[in-house]
């Protein structure tokens, strides 16, 4: 396969040398917000892809709480960084105003655009970078479609990226769980789309309609994919794998047919964390808490040949 090292411009001498992290900060909220800037080497010049993170508590490196340990985005990250890809992960302010024991009932979905705007204008100042992508994946293809608005950016990748507004994914969701709960969750969901708080909700659906969480669901619930991916005008990559429960193939399809000149890649096997796993949807958690298991074949050759033409 053709790399990046060539088509780049990038010095084969870069292959020498080990990966270089450095840990970035920003105060924001009298918080520390903090990433990992991954780079071929000490004296890297070239391009950087900026990620975006799911949705919850899902930190830089694509991890979810101690239960859910499968280091898949921190794993892309490694792999483009051996095609000569620098890249930028960080993680949501959500989360350490978590582990600080705060919980922000104003928090905003704007914020995740924000913070990532905060850091793609430090990556252009910093210098050692000539080309921007953005890549999001899950609800990071949203907010990463946002922030690539910039003309900066050159090239978008979504990556189990939902087509439609987030209230309808979660009623989807819901729905293929239990038709019951989606029927009662329904109501709550619309209204809180159209700017008004309701009453908490009983078990099971407590967590979702808890009431410090819902000015955050009604600033994400108005977005809608599908038109700022079209709004793009900019090559676009959407890659969804067949056994993704939590965001289908039927989405990257949608989203593929919405957005002009898109390129569409469906890996046979991945699931929503980027790993091989069966349909069934217990074996196919168990990759979820399996840092171990290998990214699903396709995925990283399949983003390099794209951030690869011209």
């Amino acid at each position: 396969m053709k790399t990046l090292l060539s088509i780049f411009s990038i010095s084969l001498s870069l292959l020498v040398f080990s990966q270089i992290e450095e840990e970035w900060t920003f105060e924001v909220d009298s918080i520390s917000v903090s990433g990992t800037l991954l780079t071929p080497s000490k004296d890297f010049r070239g391009p950087v892809v900026l990620f975006f993170s799911g949705s919850g508590v899902t930190d830089r490196n694509g991890n979810t709480g101690a239960q859910f340990q499968n280091n898949s985005l921190k794993m892309l990250a490694e792999a483009l960084v051996d095609e000569g890809l620098a890249s930028f992960r960080f993680d949501k302010r959500s989360i350490p105003l978590i582990a600080a024991g705060r919980v922000s009932s104003d928090m905003s979905f704007d914020y995740f655009v924000d913070d990532g705007i905060t850091w793609l204008t430090r990556l252009k100042s910093d210098g050692r970078f000539d080309t921007f992508f953005v890549l999001g994946h899950s609800q990071g293809s949203t907010v990463g479609a946002l922030v690539a608005r910039d003309s900066s950016i050159s090239k978008f990748i979504s990556v189990a990226g939902p087509a439609r507004p987030a209230d309808e994914v979660i009623y989807s969701q819901l729905e293929a769980q239990s038709p019951l709960l989606a029927s009662l969750a329904k109501p709550k969901l619309d209204s809180i789309k159209a700017g008004y708080q309701v009453a908490e909700a009983n078990a099971p659906l407590h967590s979702l309609f808890k009431k410090e969480n819902q000015p955050f669901m009604s600033s994400w619930f108005n977005y809608d994919p599908k038109e700022i991916m079209t709004g793009l005008n900019k090559p676009v990559l959407i890659v969804n794998g067949t056994t993704d429960f939590q965001v289908s193939v039927i989405e990257a399809e949608a989203l593929n047919a919405s957005v002009g000149g898109s390129n569409l890649l469906i890996i046979e096997g991945m699931n929503h964390v980027l790993k091989d796993a069966p349909k069934d949807r217990m074996l196919n958690m168990a990759a979820y808490s399996d840092p171990n298991r290998a990214l699903s074949d396709g995925l990283v050759d399949g983003i390099v040949n794209f951030l690869a033409e011209k």
